[in-house]
């Protein structure tokens, strides 16, 4: 189980969300019908630890290609950004470091091109939450969100519309605020904590980049692909 002590339980704002994983296939690991991103029951991944210093990044070399630091954001993940989006809002001590600290920013790659990106706005939701957006992939083709809220309740969702950034003048104003049963957002929570998110995120990255290139997995990756379900559907 991936479900952290804390995390989204039965009394969370979100416990009535699909918990999926959005990932390419793995060769080898996890298999499925080919597509940019294919579907993992959350709750049936390795487990991952969500310690909020990020020390599983201290060793890791920064990435010169591929990693989330780069692209065309919106909004950069950095103080001064996070203040403008979240200022009000609870951010945990691991979204903070990470923004404090581009060479860690840099140490994590992505497949499929991702990039962080703060956007324009925290969107209201409904139950007294906010959503930030987070990370997008270079197609848009899905968007990862921080979901906080007054009470102190965490989590990261997945919508495949891009929730908090205004768009172009001809297309139609982003909504402000979010029904979390919203059947066009399609939200999904793919983890309990940031911290969570960004690890498994991270090692799925290096596992997919080692396999990619025949290179053997490092003792983490390797044990945390020992423990991965062999199937993955399309959406």
């Amino acid at each position: 189980m991936s479900r952290l002590a804390g995390g989204v339980g039965p009394a969370h704002p979100l416990a009535a969300l699909p918990r999926v994983w959005w990932f390419p296939g793995l060769r080898g690991y996890r298999s499925g019908k080919r597509g940019t991103y294919l579907r993992n029951e959350l709750d049936d991944q390795p487990p991952v630890p969500g310690g909020d210093e990020l020390s599983w990044l201290e060793d890791e070399a920064e990435k010169p290609e591929w990693n989330i630091a780069e692209g065309d954001p919106v909004r950069s993940v950095t103080p001064a950004g996070l203040e403008a989006v979240a200022g009000n809002l609870p951010v945990p001590s691991s979204l903070r470091l990470l923004t404090a600290r581009g060479d860690l920013q840099r140490r994590i790659r992505s497949a499929t091109a991702c990039f962080l990106d703060l956007g324009d706005f925290a969107a209201a939701t409904s139950g007294g939450g906010y959503l930030v957006h987070m990370l997008s992939d270079q197609q848009w083709c899905l968007h990862w969100l921080l979901y906080l809220d007054p009470a102190g309740n965490e989590a990261v969702v997945t919508s495949t519309e891009p929730i908090g950034i205004d768009l172009p003048g001809d297309e139609a104003a982003p909504p402000r605020f979010i029904s979390l049963d919203s059947e066009m957002m399609r939200l999904n929570v793919c983890a309990d904590t940031f911290a969570e998110f960004l690890y498994r995120f991270w090692i799925e990255n290096e596992i997919f980049f080692a396999l990619g290139s025949n290179q053997s997995l490092t003792p983490a990756a390797a044990a945390y692909a020992a423990g991965l379900p062999r199937t993955a559907t399309r959406p």
